[in-house]
C-alpha cells in the first residue's frame, strides 16, 4: 500500500491519533494490551452460549438443556423494558439452573425490520432500569444490541451514548459491572485498519486488511473521503469508540465471527467451509486497537463461527483464554447461508463443534 493513498484533507481521526501516536499497539508474548489488568495473568474466560433459532421457537428448558450439554453456565439473555412487568421467567428459569446471564436489557424490541430509537428521556429509563436491577443481579449488564447498527436503531450516536452514561450510573449503584450493546465485525475491522492507515503503519493496515477484511471495502479504506456516505458512517463508529474511554463502562463489548474476512459476506457459507484454523491476530489486533483507545478491555457476549469445523471452535477459544477475555458467549444458531453455524443440532445434541466446545471448557476449569 502507498502512502499517496492518505489523503490529507481528511481529519475526523486527527485528533486522537496524535494524541496515541507514541502509545501504537504493541504485540507481547505475554499479557496483551487488550487485556491489562494487575490480574490478567491468572485470569480465565468464562464461557457461555446464546442458543437460538430463527423462528424462535425453541423453550427456555431446551435451551438450558443445551447449554449443560456445552457444559456453560453462562448465556446470553434479554429482558425488554417496554414489556417489563416486574418478573423475567427466562432469567430466573436460567439462574435456577445454575446458569448466570449476561443481560440485555434493551428499552424497546428492536429488528432490521423495525428500528427502536434510543432512550432520551433518562429519568423514567433509570426508574425502570433500578427495579430490574433491584430484583435481578446478571454477570454483566449490556444496554441496547448493536447500537452502531443503524437499521436497528433510531437516533445518534450522542443519544445512545447519554442513555448508556445514565444506564452505568445505574449499574454500578447496584454494584454491577455494565457494558455497550456490542460492536459488529465490520465496524471493528474497519477501525483498526484506519488506525494503522492513519498512523502511517501502511505494511500492518495491508497485511490485516489481507486477513480480514473483503476487497470490496479496500478502495474506500485506503482513500479517505473519497465515499462520503462510507466517511458518515467510519465518523459514528470511531465516535464511540472515542466516548467509551471517559464513558464509564466496565468492558467494550464486541461481537466476534471466524472466519472474520468473510462476515457479512455474500457467499460466506461456501467460501468458510474447508477453514478449520483462525486468522492469525485478529482478536489480539482489534483487543490490542480497544485498550489503545479507550483504556478498558475487552469482552464479548456474541461470538460465533460461520462453519460448524471444531477446529475453528477450540481455535477461538484458545485465544479468547490468551486474551484474558473475562467473557466470551458464543451465539449458537443457524443463520445459513452466510450466516452463523450452531454449535447444537436440531434435536438438542451436540455436534462437533460443540462437542469441541464442551470439551474446551472441561479442560479449562476456573
Amino acid at each position: 500500500m502507498r502512502k499517496s493513498h492518505l489523503s490529507f484533507l481528511y481529519i475526523p481521526f486527527l485528533f486522537s491519533l496524535l494524541l496515541l501516536k507514541s502509545n501504537s499497539i504493541t504485540y507481547s508474548s505475554g499479557v496483551k494490551a487488550g487485556s491489562k489488568n494487575e490480574n490478567a495473568a491468572i485470569r480465565s474466560t468464562y464461557f457461555g452460549a446464546l442458543v437460538a433459532d430463527k423462528k424462535d421457537t425453541a423453550s427456555t428448558d431446551f435451551k438450558i438443556s443445551v447449554l449443560k450439554k456445552m457444559n456453560a453456565t453462562y448465556t446470553r439473555n434479554t429482558i425488554i423494558i417496554e414489556n417489563w412487568n416486574g418478573k423475567s421467567y427466562d432469567y430466573e428459569k436460567y439462574r435456577d439452573n445454575g446458569i448466570q446471564s449476561i443481560l440485555n436489557i434493551n428499552n424497546e424490541a428492536a429488528s432490521h425490520d423495525e428500528a427502536a430509537p434510543f432512550v432520551t428521556d433518562t429519568i423514567p429509563y433509570k426508574a425502570e432500569l433500578d427495579d430490574i436491577l433491584t430484583k435481578y443481579s446478571p454477570a454483566v449488564v449490556v444496554i441496547e444490541n448493536e447500537e452502531a447498527d443503524f437499521d436497528k436503531h433510531l437516533g445518534s450516536m450522542q443519544d445512545y451514548l447519554n442513555q448508556l452514561t445514565a444506564a452505568m450510573s445505574v449499574i454500578h449503584q447496584h454494584k454491577l459491572k455494565g457494558t455497550d450493546g456490542g460492536m459488529s465485525g465490520k465496524p471493528l475491522k474497519f477501525l483498526v485498519y484506519r488506525y494503522y492507515f492513519n498512523m502511517g503503519e501502511f505494511d500492518k493496515a495491508a497485511s490485516f486488511a489481507d486477513r480480514c477484511i473483503d476487497n470490496e471495502y479496500i478502495y474506500d479504506l485506503s482513500h479517505p473521503g473519497a465515499s462520503k456516505s462510507f466517511e458518515v458512517s467510519m465518523a459514528k463508529y470511531d465516535s464511540l469508540m472515542q466516548a467509551f474511554k471517559t464513558v464509564p463502562i466496565d468492558y467494550v463489548n464486541i461481537h466476534f465471527y471466524e472466519p472474520i474476512k468473510y462476515r457479512n459476506v455474500k457467499g460466506a457459507t461456501e467460501l468458510s467451509k474447508d477453514i478449520t484454523t483462525i486468522t492469525p491476530g485478529a482478536l489480539q489486533e482489534i483487543c490490542d486497537y480497544i485498550y489503545t483507545i479507550t483504556g478498558k478491555r475487552a469482552i464479548s457476549n456474541e461470538m460465533g463461527q460461520l462453519n460448524a469445523q471444531p477446529g475453528l471452535t477450540t481455535g477461538m477459544m484458545n485465544e479468547c483464554v490468551n486474551m484474558h477475555l473475562d467473557y466470551a458467549v458464543w451465539f449458537s444458531g443457524d443463520w445459513k447461508p452466510d450466516g452463523a453455524f450452531a454449535l447444537h443440532n436440531a434435536d438438542g445434541s451436540l455436534n462437533a463443534a460443540g462437542k469441541a466446545f464442551a470439551d474446551f471448557v472441561t479442560s479449562h476449569p476456573h
